[in-house]
């Protein structure tokens, strides 16, 4: 599992779309950047290699 199972009574955070609860999630910045972080990577050296940059 790469995120920690919250313990039972733990208070945490849950964000959803104001008027959309099945939508919640627990946030994970960290992972979310890091995945964005990626693509972009991707994504640019794709961009390099079609032009022939690289």
């Amino acid at each position: 599992m790469p995120f920690p199972k919250p313990v039972i009574g733990e208070m945490i955070e849950i964000i959803y779309p104001e008027g959309n609860p099945q939508k919640a999630r627990i946030p994970y910045p960290v992972f979310r950047a890091l995945i964005y972080g990626v693509l972009g990577y991707v994504f640019v050296v794709l961009g390099m290699e079609i032009t022939g940059w690289w």
